[in-house]
């Protein structure tokens, strides 16, 4: 999955990289080149949200947390993971929703880049469901990843283990204590 990510980084590269070209040493500027390039970022922005929260890259808040009880720590997880599942299932529901609405629009950036190849004057007509597709599919890949992470932090608490990464990572150096 990572690779696929780096594949559309490097996409965005190369377009932008193209376009600097054809903009300053050419002087014709493609008109499609920033609005492919911010596709693109979308789809990485969404896609990736699941993988970020998986590897600990999201901001968290755990002072009251870490002095609370090892039962209220249960209860606020449950009730913090679970207030942010069911915002990413309403994310889904009506992002959908939305893009289906906008379906009937059509992303002009793949009409010129058609038009540059085929030109003949034809149309791809890719409908902007596409794009606007990107939100609930990266909410739910990220409601995937928070279940998983619930039912493992939960196990952790009900072990008595720590479910804070810091601690965690001082007692597998030997620094730190419980």
């Amino acid at each position: 999955m990572m690779a696929f990510g780096c594949t559309l980084l490097v996409g965005i590269v190369v377009i932008m990289g193209v376009q600097v070209f054809f903009r300053y040493v050419l002087n014709s500027s493609l008109i499609w080149a920033e609005e492919m390039s911010r596709y693109l970022l979308i789809w990485i922005t969404f896609l990736f949200l699941g993988i970020a929260f998986q590897r600990g890259e999201m901001i968290s808040l755990s002072l009251l947390l870490r002095r609370v009880p090892r039962l209220a720590q249960i209860v606020l997880t449950v009730f913090a993971y679970g207030t942010s599942i069911a915002m990413l299932a309403a994310l889904v529901w009506y992002g959908f929703k939305f893009a289906e609405v906008n379906s009937l629009q059509t992303l002009p950036a793949f009409d010129f880049i058609w038009s540059i190849f085929v030109g003949d004057g034809s149309t791809l007509d890719v409908s902007s469901f596409w794009l606007y597709a990107s939100v609930p599919v990266g909410a739910a890949l990220l409601a995937i990843h928070l279940l998983i992470g619930l039912i493992v932090r939960i196990r952790r608490l009900a072990a008595g283990e720590s479910v804070f990464d810091d601690e965690i990572e001082n007692e597998s150096l030997g620094t730190g204590t419980r």
